[in-house]
C-alpha cells in the first residue's frame, strides 16, 4: 500500500505540473511558484517532456507497487534517477543566483521522493529476498 502512494505521488504531481504548464496564472513570470518551478529561460516543450516522462514513471510505479520485489529494478532506478536529477539541479541552481528558488522547489521534491521511496522499499524487498537478492 505504501509503495502505491509513491506511484500516486508521481502521477498526480505530474498531472498538476502539466496543468501548470498550460500557462496557469499560478505560475506567471513574477509569482513565487514560477521562481520555484520554472527555469530561465523558460522552455515549455522541455518542461512538458520531462513532466510527461515523470507521469509515465508514476504509472509504472503504481503497477510495480503490487509486487515490489519483482519490480525492484524499476524502484531502484526511480530512486537513483531522482537523486541524480536533484544533484544536477543543485549544481545549476547554486551557481545561478536567479535560480536559487529551485532549491526549495523541484530539488526538495525530487530529494524527498527519492528518500521516501528508499525508505518504503527497504522492508518490502529485504523481507522477501534471500541474501543474494533473489526472491524467496
Amino acid at each position: 500500500m505504501a509503495m502505491r502512494m509513491i506511484g500516486v505521488f508521481f502521477m498526480f504531481g505530474s498531472i498538476i505540473a502539466l496543468l501548470i504548464l498550460m500557462d496557469s496564472p499560478l505560475v506567471a513570470p513574477q509569482t513565487i511558484l514560477a521562481t520555484i518551478f520554472r527555469w530561465h529561460p523558460y522552455h515549455k516543450a522541455y518542461e512538458t517532456m520531462i513532466l510527461g516522462m515523470y507521469a509515465v514513471l508514476g504509472i509504472h510505479l503504481w503497477n510495480a507497487a503490487s509486487d515490489p520485489v519483482t519490480h525492484r529494478s524499476l524502484i531502484n532506478f526511480t530512486i537513483w534517477v531522482n537523486w541524480v536529477h536533484a544533484g544536477i539541479m543543485v549544481a545549476f541552481a547554486s551557481t545561478r543566483e536567479h535560480e536559487w528558488g529551485h532549491l526549495l522547489g523541484d530539488v526538495l521534491i525530487l530529494g524527498l521522493a527519492a528518500t521516501i521511496l528508499m525508505w518504503l522499499r527497504r522492508p518490502s524487498i529485504s523481507l522477501q529476498c534471500d541474501a543474494s537478492g533473489r526472491r524467496k
